[in-house]
């Protein structure tokens, strides 16, 4: 803010005293407000006029000054706001910086290291079965897939039995003596296989087959995972898988099959004589999902030669009534023949 321009006043607008070495000049219009001018020891040798004009000086002096004062202040006013703008910008700047930076450090997250069970392993050491390698693929999405694999390479034992929706099989070979099998998952889904094998080559190649969960994995080494076979509901009956239609049978008779959907697990045998009457009758229960079953029945009624019989099983509910309903009723003809004795640790039931 500038300052106000300073009043040269005529000698009639004001009147001047002097006390000592100091001119006390008074405006006549009482507004302006009294200046108290030290003059010094020459205030005796100055006229008023001499003391107006000297004061008249100062006051154009002290313009001059207030002047470059104000233009001083002005610039340090613009320093001090370029260097608030500065500042600013540089706070901006940082907290940009700072914010890409999150950004970067999100999409720069660590893979997430997979578990892997190694379910056998091996080794081929003649050069002839080097070919074998890449016989099959080394990423396995499917069961038909896995049981060539495991035929091809000669594993011992039959293949263990993987849930393909839930999980996936890589094998990872190596020429060098020893592989130690390892896996990151990357944020895009993306499984690396980050094994690491001796360096010692030798002719044929080893191997090790590893079981990894599948959740999360979109990718293999870049390839795209094929999609997890869908499992079709198994549909809600009751299937005897033994004994076969027509097999003549004898005490005790071993009876298995699935049965899936029932109330309760609850299964229901029956054999049944020629004439249809029930010469014997025993409960099972169904195990979990699969709904399999197995137990054995007797019958104790003498049969002098064989017979044609009927084996029957089924599901049974109680209605709203209170009545006995029969479901999924499965049968097949059998024979016969006559019964051995039971001993005390077989269980006999009677219709």
């Amino acid at each position: 803010m500038r300052r106000p321009k300073p009043r040269i006043a005529r000698r009639d607008e004001v009147s001047i005293t002097r006390q000592d070495d100091t001119a006390i000049i008074a405006f006549h219009d009482g507004v302006t407000p009294i200046t108290n001018l030290v003059v010094g020891k020459k205030i005796r040798r100055l006229s008023d006029d001499g003391i107006l004009e000297l004061y008249i000086g100062h006051k154009k002096t002290a313009e001059k000054l207030g002047t470059i004062a104000d233009a001083s202040q002005s610039n340090s006013t613009k320093l001090r706001k370029g260097a608030t703008l500065l500042i600013k910008c540089l706070l901006v700047l940082g907290m940009t910086f700072a914010c890409a930076m999150g950004v970067f450090a999100a999409t720069m997250t660590t893979p997430d290291v997979v578990q892997a069970t190694i379910i056998a392993q091996g080794s081929f050491d003649h050069e002839a079965d080097s070919a074998l390698e890449n016989a099959v693929p080394h990423v396995i999405a499917d069961k038909a897939t896995f049981e060539k694999l495991w035929t091809t390479w000669k594993v011992a034992g039959p293949a263990p039995t993987v849930d393909f929706s839930k999980q996936m099989v890589i094998a990872c070979t190596t020429v060098g003596s020893v592989i130690n099998p390892s896996f990151t998952l990357k944020p895009d889904g993306n499984l690396l296989d980050t094994s690491m094998a001796t360096m010692d080559f030798r002719p044929g190649f080893r191997y090790k087959i590893c079981l990894i969960n599948r959740e999360g994995v979109l990718k293999v080494n870049g390839k795209p995972l094929p999609a997890a076979p869908v499992l079709a509901a198994p549909t809600a009956g009751i299937v005897l898988d033994g004994p076969k239609p027509e097999t003549t049978l004898s005490n005790p008779i071993t009876l298995s099959g699935k049965a899936v959907g029932i109330f309760e697990g609850t299964v229901t045998i029956e054999i049944l004589n020629a004439n249809g009457i029930v010469i014997a009758r025993t409960f099972t229960t169904a195990a979990g999902d699969t709904g399999a079953f197995r137990c054995r029945a007797y019958y104790n009624q003498p049969l002098p030669e064989p017979v044609k019989s009927k084996i029957v099983v089924y599901s049974e509910i109680i209605t709203e009534d209170g009545k006995r309903q029969e479901l999924f009723r499965t049968e097949i003809p059998v024979m016969l023949t006559s019964t051995r004795e039971i001993d005390g640790n077989d269980k006999k039931v009677q219709p």
